[in-house]
């Protein structure tokens, strides 16, 4: 399907001829006839040793292998250019399974009864590669282990609920441990606005999120402290079982789903806080750091907001599914009376946890201007507002919101590291009750309409417990010099 529109629409879908250019033992490789000459052979070296030494072994002793939907013995990769201009050009994608090509019930143009994947000619040979390809080969095992052999019948198709499927998908990168170069960027996009990401999504193409990284961040994360909860039996466990989405998941872990977001939610917030203590196992992330760096992506657990006893009201829109975190500064007077409203349809979930008492606590407020050569310069206030001081580890600044495509934009992210914080600031240690100002930093590759960034600063207190502040800066008009750093979660207002 290359257009937008109705996907029971044919006239949406375009034929492409596949030449066989690899073949493997378990899989084999056709490229649409138009790339043959544009694919490297390596990337077909890559894919096929991938496919034979790796994905196929590690598969069939986890979670179990995609069905032979032809009896040829062989799973298909086909490889197209087409995936690079998709939905009439606006779409661009690395990779892809349709369900309904393992599905014999479908002919062409809408199934081609055979078990395959499409990945992009655009993919390069090495981990990113493998990455993608044990991705979209999840996929294929996800349906296969959903379709029930019906005796007399022949089987029937029980399709899973897209977060889940995801989720499974981007778990099984994890057990290949190639890269993690197609889930960093969405788990640092979903931390820096988690409730702008629903975890529960049935269909993201009929819900218009299929290129929103930061959902996918989201059902990553839940799932993988569900696999962190109860073992990683928990995965085979939801690929063959005959129920789906949320249902699945409190057959397979004994809990309602309910009680799982809530201990998700908590665990989210409070993994990593404080390095040195000794929290329950059962309740915090074992496989993943929510507070350190992921690759090269700085992450900082999710943002907060604060509010004070007699302070102004914290008031924030979220989609369904989703968390928002509020840290609730104490009264030197006693207790703090909180209220929390909504339309009764939303049905609020809160949860109350106490936090490290004499926590260090960061604000950021900057201005940014447009320099002669076009990139944008930083200049950054930092101020510790609990008297506690605090060691600065790294600065970091990303789109807020990341493109469809996110590898092929000029700018992805950029970061100041300690060594860099001291040269931007003066010093990376910041007195308690202190501010710091720094020099211009120049954000390179992000120009007046780049689009809105999200910046982090992360720091550690004199425990080694992590504390961070997050802001916004809005897009700038390419008429106007200079913006603001819109003050959010924990910064200066």
């Amino acid at each position: 399907m290359v257009r937008d529109g109705d996907v029971a629409s044919a006239s949406n879908y375009l034929s492409v001829r596949g030449v066989l250019r690899a073949v493997g033992k378990r899989g084999q490789v056709y490229v649409a006839s138009e790339d043959v000459g544009h694919v490297d052979p390596e990337l077909l070296k890559d894919l096929v040793a991938t496919f034979d030494d790796r994905l196929v072994p590690v598969a069939a002793a986890s979670v179990g292998l995609a069905r032979d939907v032809d009896g040829d013995g062989r799973f298909t990769v086909l490889l197209s250019s087409w995936l690079s201009r998709l939905g009439n050009g606006r779409n661009a994608v690395d990779g892809f399974v349709r369900v309904s090509d393992l599905d014999l019930a479908f002919s062409a143009p809408f199934g081609n009864r055979c078990d395959m994947m499409y990945l992009s000619t655009s993919l390069k040979p090495g981990p990113h590669l493998r990455t993608v390809l044990t991705h979209e080969y999840m996929h294929a095992v996800v349906f296969s282990g959903k379709c029930l052999q019906t005796e007399g019948v022949g089987p029937v198709v029980l399709e899973e609920e897209g977060w889940l499927d995801e989720a499974l998908a981007h778990l099984a990168e994890d057990q290949q441990a190639f890269s993690r170069s197609n889930i960093d960027y969405r788990i640092s996009a979903f931390l820096s606005q988690p409730e702008r990401y629903q975890l529960v999504v049935a269909d993201y193409y009929a819900a218009n999120l299929f290129r929103s990284h930061g959902n996918r961040g989201s059902t990553y994360l839940f799932l993988r402290w569900c696999v962190d909860q109860y073992g990683p039996e928990l995965m085979p466990a939801l690929i063959h079982s005959r129920l789906r989405g949320t249902a699945n998941l409190e057959d397979a872990t004994g809990c309602s789903f309910a009680e799982l977001f809530r201990r998700w939610s908590v665990a989210l917030f409070m993994s990593g806080l404080d390095p040195a203590s000794k929290p329950d196992q059962r309740e915090t992330y074992r496989s993943v750091d929510v507070r350190n760096p992921l690759e090269d992506w700085e992450l900082a657990g999710p943002r907060v907001s604060y509010v004070a006893a007699g302070g102004r009201a914290d008031c924030w829109s979220a989609a369904g599914t989703s968390s928002h975190f509020v840290v609730v500064r104490g009264s030197s007077t006693g207790a703090v009376e909180v209220t929390v409203s909504g339309p009764r349809s939303a049905e609020l979930q809160v949860t109350a946890v106490p936090l490290p008492v004499g926590l260090a606590r960061l604000e950021l407020s900057a201005r940014a201007t447009a320099a002669a050569d076009g990139d944008l310069r930083l200049r950054a206030t930092i101020r510790e507002q609990n008297n506690k001081p605090v060691r600065l580890t790294a600065l970091a600044w990303e789109p807020l919101i990341p493109p469809a495509d996110s590898h092929v934009q000029e700018f992805r992210h950029g970061q100041l590291d300690m060594l860099g914080i001291a040269s931007s600031f003066g010093t990376s240690a910041l007195a308690g009750g202190a501010a710091l100002h720094s020099k211009a930093i120049r954000l390179k590759g992000v120009h007046p309409g780049t689009g809105p960034l999200i910046v982090k600063l992360l720091g550690t207190d004199v425990k080694g417990r992590r504390v961070a502040a997050w802001g916004e800066i809005d897009n700038l008009d390419p008429e106007s010099e200079t913006n603001l750093l819109r003050p959010l979660a924990g910064n200066v207002r």
